[in-house]
């Protein structure tokens, strides 16, 4: 196999359907830079000693809000 042979076998993985999609949040300076410093605080309590590996900003909001709001 060279390295730029395009034949990369069969793919059996399972198919993602996820879309993706995303959204715009405003804050002024101040906010802004309070926010990233509780989220950073937030997702180290939460995720722990993963909070590297799967600790991430979007994940992290929804939890909390599931947590908070999903049953109100």
């Amino acid at each position: 196999m060279n390295l730029f042979d395009d034949d990369w076998g069969v793919d059996n993985s399972k198919i993602d359907n996820t879309h993706i999609t995303s959204t715009i949040l405003y804050f002024s300076e101040a906010e802004l830079k309070q926010f990233k410093k509780l989220c950073k605080i937030g997702i180290r309590k939460e995720y722990k000693e993963k909070a590297i590996s799967e600790g991430n900003l979007s994940d992290f909001l929804l939890k909390i809000l599931k947590e908070k709001y999903e049953n109100n």
